[in-house]
């Protein structure tokens, strides 16, 4: 079987999963390991079957990462002066500020002998800038570029190898409007690469860009929570800080030095005056409320926020790991260089969509301190982050949560979302260890689906698995279905319908099966296959074709059925 890519898996049960669709703050799915590249296609020269995933349509070279391999041996640099390996627009995706206010872009970059390993790579140049939408950053002068700071190192493929160096530029277009926005390196003064949020593997696309939306007008936070409602603080409002994304809070994009949800922000901060332990009048601190007997009992230290803040979903071999981070605030513990005193954390995995708090079978393990993260301000090291790898020892769904706590006192448990909406077992990363999964699958035919209430229609899907579907008829191993769920769901997110198939043909290297499929209302659906290769522990999705889960699932390119009133 070729390497599990997680962009092209999803889960085989029903949860909640958080923004599986991009670049993860640790998740380097640019980076992918040239020594186990599989192309998914058959590269059998005497094949000539066009259908995917023959080496002709679907080749899994899309996905293949060579280009930011760690193996040193495979990625020679070449002579002086030519681009840098690798480089992604690591988040934010997509941003919205106020004219006049700053949002902080990060970018990764890998070069072999330069950027691995511990401290910035000697000679590397990094900017980040804004244009005009759907233009090239290449050829369009009219592009404005910030210098990009070492940020931290970052992993690539496997955890701990520091592969690669992320970087950090804040931008503020003069007026306000639309804006694509890019990363570009340079190594020793030569060639710059561009990077898209995608990465660089298949080159730099506008349509790939980042967004920036530069709106006219502040707002009056008064109605934040802790807005002391006597006077406008417009001239200190954090809703549009630089890093505040206030309406994804984890977003699974969210890199290291990320202040998405970070404390710090006016609207959810702890240690705002008006609401902070200690201060008992009504009356908040801003009006100089100089209380003599306000706040002469210090409160006891407890956990204000925390979040698991990265990966949100893996899919492990047997006998894999996968690191996991959480970060944690606690007000006069986290801030500045170090871990916060009398602060503890741990990482743990239990069955899934299972509470943690509450449920059997949950293992936790302490996790060790990995570092200071900035809050609201650039530079504050408001937060500390944690780290430990995860690998349950047996096959199957987990959910995977963060818990902390200071001095020894209650723990709070940490979500995708953080603690400040609360604390679901939905809003929990997943886990997956899994045997073989299917390289390529694709709907078939037709699409898109109309039919009336009460008429069938024959639906067909592919798949390929090396070594599993290349072999005349149908593979015991093989588990097909067919599913239809509400218009513009994911499958895996619930609600959907599934449907056994059977085998129809055989199309080269791959299997074919087909389902007479009907029993509808009137309505609009979408519809999807799911092939799984160990009795369903794990599924892999696809969409319609040509490419079908070459470039993962996407509700935009789903198959889409119309079920309408009339006759058959």
């Amino acid at each position: 079987m070729s390497p599990i890519r997680w962009a092209m898996i999803a889960l085989a049960w029903t949860t909640a999963t958080a923004g599986c669709t991009g670049s993860d703050a640790q998740d380097d799915d640019a980076v992918d390991d040239d020594t186990s590249d599989d192309d998914i296609a058959d590269d059998d020269a005497s094949d000539d079957d066009a259908t995917p995933p023959d080496d002709d349509t679907a080749d899994d070279d899309t996905a293949d990462d060579d280009t930011a391999d760690d193996d040193t041996a495979d990625d020679d640099t070449g002579p002086p002066g030519d681009p840098p390996a690798w480089a992604g627009i690591q988040w934010p995706h997509d941003a919205t500020v106020a004219l006049g206010e700053a949002v902080t872009f990060y970018g990764r970059v890998h070069e072999p002998g330069v950027t691995v390993g511990v401290g910035q790579g000697a000679g590397i140049e990094g900017q980040c800038g804004f244009g005009g939408p759907g233009s090239d950053p290449a050829l369009d002068a009219s592009w404005e570029w910030a210098s990009a700071g070492f940020n931290v190192d970052a992993d690539g493929l496997v955890a701990g190898d520091l592969a690669n160096d992320e970087y950090m530029a804040e931008l503020s277009p003069a007026l306000p409007g639309e804006y694509d926005v890019a990363c570009r390196f340079r190594l020793n003064g030569g060639a710059w690469l561009y990077a898209d949020v995608d990465g660089t593997d298949d080159g730099y696309d506008p349509a790939d860009a980042a967004r920036l939306v530069v709106e006219e007008g502040g707002g009056d936070d008064d109605t934040a929570p802790g807005d002391d409602d006597t006077a406008d603080d417009d001239t200190a409002d954090d809703d549009t800080a630089p890093g505040d994304d206030d309406t994804a809070p984890g977003d699974d994009d969210t890199a290291p030095g990320d202040d998405d949800t970070a404390p710090g922000d006016d609207d959810t901060a702890p240690g705002d005056d008006d609401t902070s332990p200690g201060d008992d009048d009504t009356a908040d601190d801003d009006t100089a409320d100089d209380d003599t007997a306000d706040d002469d009992t210090a409160p006891a230290a407890y956990v204000a926020w925390a979040i698991l803040q990265h990966p949100p979903e893996v899919v492990l071999e047997p006998g894999g790991a996968e690191v996991f981070y959480g970060r944690v605030f606690v007000e006069g513990r986290t801030p500045g260089p170090g871990a916060g005193a009398g602060v503890e954390a741990e990482a743990g995995w239990g069955p899934a969509g299972t509470d943690p708090r509450s449920a059997p079978g949950w293992t936790f393990e302490a996790a060790p301190y990995a570092g200071d993260v900035d809050g609201l301000a650039p530079g504050d090291l408001s937060n500390d982050e944690y780290s430990l790898a995860l690998g349950p020892p047996d096959t199957g769904a987990f959910s995977v949560a963060y818990r902390f706590r200071v001095d020894g006192g209650e723990w709070t448990y940490a979500d995708l979302g953080g603690t400040d909406d609360g604390f679901s077992p939905d809003d929990l990363a997943s886990l997956t260890v899994a045997g073989d999964i299917a390289e390529w699958c694709t709907h078939q035919w037709p699409d898109p689906i109309a039919l009336y209430v009460g008429g069938i229609v024959t639906v067909y899907g592919r798949v390929y698995a090396d070594g599993v579907t290349a072999d005349p008829g149908a593979s015991p191993d093989v588990v097909a279905e067919v599913g239809v769920g509400p218009d513009g769901s994911l499958p895996w997110d619930g609600g959907w319908d599934w449907h056994s198939t059977i085998f129809n043909a055989q199309y080269g290297n791959d299997d074919e099966y087909r389902l007479d499929l009907g029993g509808y209302d009137a309505g609009g659906y979408d519809l999807a296959w799911r092939f799984s290769l160990d009795a369903g522990t794990s599924w892999l999705y696809c969409d319609a074709a040509p490419d079908g889960s070459a470039d993962g699932y996407s509700v935009d390119t789903a198959v889409t059925l119309d079920v309408v009133p009339g006759e058959t």
